[in-house]
């Protein structure tokens, strides 16, 4: 029997610089296993070259395989493996075709329709169906009686075979076969270095991973030091590697276990050799657990920070709060190691205040790197089952679909609080306010901008606009007991001085940068066009035409100067006026118009 496995690209349709070559250590595992059976294994290994599905005919046709297989971490892989079962049925439709992971674990029976061509889903850890698997291939055994699979059947449909427990020893099996890829090509510069696992499982239960579920729940198994110990000795001295990634959910989920795993390498000398990174949580570190990890060679501490106030990781039951972070990230940096700090942006229940405060708690915290990433439900959360439930919209219709399930991929849904084009302005900001993945460098100004919340923006709701000499709003959600006007239900005045500050209610100017525009258009002192901006967005607040703005607080009295902000625009923590480009901006008013200041008090439309 032969097994063929297909290491393909993360995706076909980018650029391949982009794209994350990544030692395929699942499938390595898997072909050692299938070795211990006597069973032939090889690797089309298409990561590196950036090989495209043309690349996969001339190697079936040559090897002649039984059993194809893929593996799928997430679902933007899924529409490059269904091109690769495509290419592989294209010129041998007989050969059955497998994929397993993450993904197909918790959709399975979903998969099919996406994936024309496809026999088998491998469930959960696969060290001992693979085999089972092949062997039955082999004999002509029916799938059926294969546990842990779903297969389809002569009738063309998906069907699940009696379940599989989780393996009792996972740290049992053989070593990855490394021997299958070309090992060369992954020491380049810029590669990723090589994972081990010391564990399997994870006990948390955050409302937006669904790591847990082919994991079998929130237990966790434990591979012994030793055998860590060894498996990191083949990566660094067999195959010349001077770094590697620990894959565990959480390294030091059981604080003895991650003390036992830093003896072993200690002991060895590996940590003269090789540095090592992987990932933390919050609530599972101390000094001395630390000063073992840097001991042992770690080098690097990763933590899912997630949002930077605490309402937003009570929403995603984090379990943790944001002054345990602040210490946290404190602690590892003073033992030497580099903190990396993770964020995701747009969750559900996150509104522009919640991630004001995530910049807030960025700039007091300083973590050595930050990287960001878009929300997107995660098959097997309730985000997932129960979209509508949370105020998300989205459709997979078809297999292109899955791209958009990418972290860097635009949102899939506006939230209640925030809509797309918000997300995606939001995740470009704070990669360049930040020290990012993408952009080491960091943006103090816009960082300001961006933790103080002062950017006005309008509700998606309220539409407005300007005809002839007069401008109007619809607001379909109206307090109780505001004037309505004649033109129809909800719609009201705007005079052109607050025409043109809702005109820049849009995310992208300051409370200041407002008061700019108007001084320069209505012919206002600097502080009498601070002050008439202020006001005006205050009523905008009361009548629900903007979101809440949490900067309108530091305005008091009638100067309308802000505690710690300039009182004219120009300069301070919302960054310097652009009254000449936003004045290129202005509305049907003409340059010039005089529009006296509103009464405090009245609402638009209603003198």
């Amino acid at each position: 029997m032969r097994v063929l496995f297909i290491h393909q690209p993360y995706r076909f349709d980018i650029d391949p610089a982009v794209s994350p070559i990544v030692v395929p250590r699942n499938l390595l595992l898997l072909g050692a296993c299938l070795r211990q059976h006597g069973i032939e294994v090889k690797l089309l290994d298409m990561q590196p070259d950036a090989l495209g599905p043309e690349a996969i005919a001339p190697v079936v046709e040559d090897y002649a395989p039984d059993l194809v297989g893929l593996h799928i971490h997430a679902a933007p892989y899924l529409p490059g493996a269904a091109q690769c079962v495509a290419a592989v049925k294209a010129c041998r439709p007989g050969t059955t075709v497998a994929v397993g992971g993450i993904f197909p674990s918790i959709l399975a029976e979903e998969l099919f329709p996406h994936v024309p061509g496809l026999d088998v889903v491998v469930l959960n850890e696969g060290e001992e169906t693979v085999v089972k698997l092949v062997k039955a291939l082999g004999s002509g055994k029916s799938l059926a009686d294969v546990p842990g699979i779903v297969y389809r059947n002569a009738e063309g449909t998906p069907r699940r075979t009696a379940a599989t427990g989780p393996l009792e020893n996972p740290g049992s099996y053989p070593f990855p076969a490394y021997d299958l890829l070309q090992i060369d090509k992954y020491r380049l510069p810029g590669r990723l270095p090589p994972y081990v696992e010391t564990q399997r499982g994870c006990p948390y239960a955050c409302k937006f991973c669904g790591v847990h579920y082919p994991n079998w729940g929130h237990t966790v198994r434990y591979f012994p030091p030793s055998r860590v110990a060894d498996e990191v000795e083949l990566v660094v001295r067999g195959h010349g590697f001077d770094q590697f990634f620990v894959a565990d959910d959480t390294f030091t989920t059981d604080r003895r276990h991650a003390l036992a795993v830093c003896s072993a390498l200690i002991e060895r000398g590996l940590h003269r050799e090789a540095a090592w990174s992987a990932y933390t949580r919050v609530d599972r570190i101390d000094p001395e657990l630390l000063e073992a990890l840097y001991e042992a060679g770690c080098r690097s501490l990763a933590i899912g920070v997630e949002a930077g106030s605490q309402k937003a990781l009570d929403s995603i039951n984090k379990r943790a709060t944001l002054q345990q972070y602040a210490e946290a990230i404190a602690m590892i940096k003073a033992a030497g190691i580099a903190v990396h700090a993770l964020f995701i942006l747009g969750f559900p229940d996150v509104d522009h205040d919640d991630t004001a405060a995530s910049a807030r708690f960025l700039r007091a915290t300083d973590p050595t790197i930050t990287q960001f990433f878009i929300f997107h439900p995660t098959p097997g959360t309730e985000f997932w089952a129960c979209p509508e439930k949370h105020g998300i919209q989205f459709k997979v219709e078809q297999p292109s679909d899955w791209y958009r399930f990418d972290f860097v991929e635009e949102p899939l849904s506006s939230t209640r609080h925030l809509d797309k084009g918000e997300i995606i302005k939001y995740l470009a900001l704070f990669n360049l306010a930040f020290r990012s993945v993408a952009d080491p460098t960091e943006d103090v100004e816009l960082q300001r901008r961006l933790e103080r919340n002062a950017l006005p923006r309008k509700r998606k709701e309220v539409c407005f606009g300007w005809t002839g000499d007069r401008g109007f709003y619809y607001n379909p959600d109206l307090p109780p007991g505001v004037p309505r006007m004649d033109l129809f239900r909800n719609c009201l005045r705007l005079t052109a001085l607050q025409y043109e500050v809702l005109l820049r209610c849009n995310g992208d100017h300051t409370i200041e940068e407002i008061a700019a525009v108007v001084a320069r258009l209505f012919d206002l002192e600097a502080p009498e066009a601070l002050s008439v901006v202020v006001d005006i967005l205050r009523r905008f607040e009361e009548l629900r035409i903007i979101h809440p703005l949490a900067a309108l607080a530091e305005y008091t009295g009638e100067a309308a100067s802000p505690g710690g902000a300039p009182a004219a625009a120009g300069g301070g923590d919302g960054g310097p006026a652009r009254a000449e480009g936003a004045g290129a901006a202005a509305s049907p008013a003409a340059p010039g118009t005089r529009c006296g200041p509103c009464p405090a008090g009245v609402p638009p439309g209603a003198r």
